[in-house]
């Protein structure tokens, strides 16, 4: 599937659009480099639950990296849980 356009409020536009200065993205690359952290993620899930190591749903895993980038600050950030 390819997604040409995406609905985003005004708020989330001036952020997406600092984002993008600060890291020297596109748009279109920052959304690209999301998904392949996705996807290998999704990866590495799918060779943990094919092992019998995780039990944990891919939604799950995705609210608790969720909660840890929100709890997340760049002093921390090099710091393991």
């Amino acid at each position: 599937m390819v997604v040409k356009t995406m609905d985003i409020t005004i708020e989330d536009s001036d952020t997406v659009a600092k984002i993008c200065r600060e890291a020297d993205l596109t748009p279109q690359k920052l959304v690209d480099a999301y998904i392949a952290s996705l996807t290998f993620l999704h990866y590495a899930y799918e060779q943990a639950r094919n092992e019998g190591t995780e039990r944990r749903s891919f939604g799950e895993i995705l609210t608790k990296l969720l909660k840890q980038i929100l709890s997340s600050t760049p002093s921390n950030l090099d710091v393991a849980p």
